[in-house]
């Protein structure tokens, strides 16, 4: 990919990213744009090397993008705006074979489980700690000092033996993990004014009101169940889930690093 292109789409990620953290929801018109773009890009490359696969391969990743994206969708991993913008960036995974497109695509999709993973771990830990004084009696129950004295045997145990240091990590992140599930309610549930909802928010629970039901869904609410809820309610409590953007802009940078990266992995496996 050449510099101008990946340079264009990382500003553009960034602004998605940036449209994330500022409404927890990245414009449908951003995804068309840089999908857009990208088909722009891939009819240039087709005319200048006068390869017409540039555009049969993007035809059949494309549709194999769309089933995964539906996949994400339905099980319930992804929003309808991160699949939105997963299936905006088929155009440059596209190669002049099929098989390096697929390629590229699953080497993106690994950085987006695994860097989003870790920003998402990161982000519930300083929520975490921005809410402390919020969740400290529950974080400090019986059960959980236990856990947390195991930890902390597991690094004083580290500084003697190095495969310890393995263990405290991945205990760390487990039970953090854990931390972060069984207080859901206290760190991502959230009150806000009915006049400040918007399209897609997640109801904490259903609502029923005026002999209505308006069900808590992945989905979000739509305009006129806002609208309803508007009008009879001041406030309501939704679910306030981790803008999933930022993992977008951080595994575009990784994937225009892939070659980089994948030697690198190369040589620690090799040893």
């Amino acid at each position: 990919m050449r510099f101008e292109i990946f340079f264009f789409i990382f500003l553009l990620l960034f602004v998605a990213s940036f449209q994330d953290f500022k409404r927890r929801e990245i414009d449908y018109w951003l995804s068309i744009f840089i999908l857009f773009s990208g088909f722009i890009f891939l009819i240039s490359e087709a005319l200048f090397y006068k390869e017409i696969s540039y555009l049969v391969n993007f035809s059949f990743l494309l549709i194999f993008v769309f089933f995964v994206s539906l996949l994400l969708y339905y099980g319930k991993i992804f929003s309808g705006g991160d699949c939105n913008l997963l299936f905006s960036l088929t155009p440059f995974f596209v190669s002049i074979n099929f098989f390096n497109s697929f390629n590229n695509f699953l080497f993106f999709l690994v950085c987006l489980f695994v860097l989003g993973s870790f920003y998402g771990f990161f982000w519930s830990f300083g929520v975490f700690l921005k809410n402390f004084s919020k969740v400290k009696d529950s974080f400090f129950s019986t059960k959980n000092l236990i856990f947390f004295s195991l930890g902390f045997l597991f690094l004083v145990l580290s500084f003697f033996f190095n495969d310890f240091l393995l263990i405290f990590i991945i205990f760390f992140f487990l039970f953090f993990s854990y931390v972060f599930l069984s207080l859901e309610k206290e760190l991502f549930v959230k009150d806000v004014l009915t006049t400040k909802l918007r399209e897609g928010d997640w109801l904490e629970k259903d609502i029923k009101l005026n002999g209505r039901l308006i069900r808590s869904s992945f989905e979000g609410l739509e305009k006129e169940e806002i609208s309803f809820l508007k009008k009879n309610l001041k406030r309501v409590r939704i679910k306030d889930g981790i803008p999933y953007g930022f993992a977008f802009f951080i595994s575009f940078i990784a994937f225009y690093f892939k070659d980089f990266i994948m030697e690198f992995l190369l040589l620690i496996l090799i040893g």
